[in-house]
């Protein structure tokens, strides 16, 4: 059975949001392993996990029906989530300045006239 140090180890090595696929027969759940739930960009995946780096990296874990896939990003969203949002989901913080402009061209559009 492989460990999550281990695991952590040889992610943090590869390029950020490269994933490793893990069997979930392999390793323990993330939860056992000080993981905390998460969410993420949905993937097919039945639940997500971090784990907070000391450095401010994340280890984003998304679990699959019989896999994980693992990866690092660039900041912990519990610890930063503006820098999460620009640095490893920019696509989200898009939507969400879109969605921003439409509701106050919307707010000017019926807000201005009495």
């Amino acid at each position: 059975m492989d460990s999550w140090s281990n695991l952590i180890y040889r992610v943090l090595k590869l390029p950020v949001h490269q994933d490793i696929a893990v069997s979930k027969s392999a390793i323990l759940s993330p939860l056992e392993e000080g993981f905390i739930e998460s969410i993420g960009d949905f993937k097919g995946q039945v639940a997500d996990f971090r784990r907070p780096m000391p450095d401010g990296r994340s280890i984003h874990v998304r679990e699959f029906k019989k896999h994980f896939l693992v990866h690092w990003d660039f900041r912990d969203p519990s610890l930063d989530p503006l820098g999460h949002l620009v640095q490893d989901a920019p696509h989200i913080l898009g939507l969400l300045s879109l969605a921003a402009l439409v509701v106050l061209g919307l707010a000017v559009e019926f807000g201005g006239e009495k």
